[in-house]
């Protein structure tokens, strides 16, 4: 998630290329695909986020749990 946040900031503020290439490493490193320009809240927390892909023009809310699998 710390990778996702920054990598949003960089993304909002027009530097795409650099926010997908940490999106991209943080990808390899925990099997997770967050795309830097979706909408995450506070608290969100991910259970065995192995596999878990969360796309472009997704919305969670603050206060969710996501599973494997997702």
């Amino acid at each position: 998630m710390i990778n996702y946040r920054i990598a949003n900031r960089l993304y909002s503020k027009g530097f795409k290329r650099i926010s997908r290439i940490i999106s991209g490493i943080s990808q390899l490193l925990t099997s997770t695909d967050i795309h830097p320009r979706a909408t995450i809240g506070r608290r969100v927390f991910i259970d065995h986020a192995f596999g878990i892909v969360i796309g472009e023009t997704t919305v969670i809310e603050n206060d969710v749990l996501i599973y494997q699998g997702v």
